[in-house]
């Protein structure tokens, strides 16, 4: 893991000329967080924001971005391997998050936990507020006591259980 930055990174595609905006977002998160493919209907409206922290055994970011959708697909995967496990909060905006097993929806004060090293897609109809959490496998694995996260695991943070609320908090 990359050694920890002495703050918060921030990282806008705001001001970029429209044709680049879209690959910065990609060669950004690829370097910073996990790596993506992003696709938008215009990509002149990718105004987006990212702001990122490395901490010696965790990353976070808070991410802020209009109507759009990202791929996390093999070939990215075998590129950029993260080895992690991410954690998604979404703080506003509604957003699916499809997998091989299936298709799950979110909203405000839900997350979904997955192992960022196998496929996913995910959209953001409306444009998105959401914290996310890149856990190192190893770390996650000693923490839950498994080895792997064989499918995503939705919560609810605004309520319900209680390990959501109180790990959104920290994160946050």
């Amino acid at each position: 893991m990359a050694s920890a930055a002495p703050g918060p990174v921030r990282f806008s595609t705001a001001g970029l000329p429209d044709g680049q905006r879209i690959a910065k977002w990609e060669e950004h998160n690829a370097d910073a967080l996990i790596g993506l493919r992003c696709s938008s209907l215009d990509e002149r409206t990718l105004e987006a924001t990212e702001i990122n922290l490395q901490l010696p055994n965790v990353q976070l970011a808070r991410v802020m971005a209009p109507s759009h959708m990202v791929e996390r697909n093999a070939s990215i995967i075998r590129r950029v391997p993260s080895d992690a496990i991410a954690c998604y909060f979404m703080l506003v905006g509604d957003s699916f998050f499809y997998h091989d097993d299936g298709v799950r929806t979110l909203g405000p004060g839900q997350m979904v936990i997955c192992d960022a090293d196998r496929p996913f897609v995910r959209g953001f109809s409306h444009g998105l507020d959401e914290l996310v959490l890149k856990v190192p496998r190893a770390y996650f694995s000693a923490a839950a006591g498994v080895d792997s996260l064989a499918e995503p695991r939705t919560l609810d943070f605004a309520r319900g259980d209680v390990r959501a609320p109180a790990l959104a908090r920290l994160v946050g």
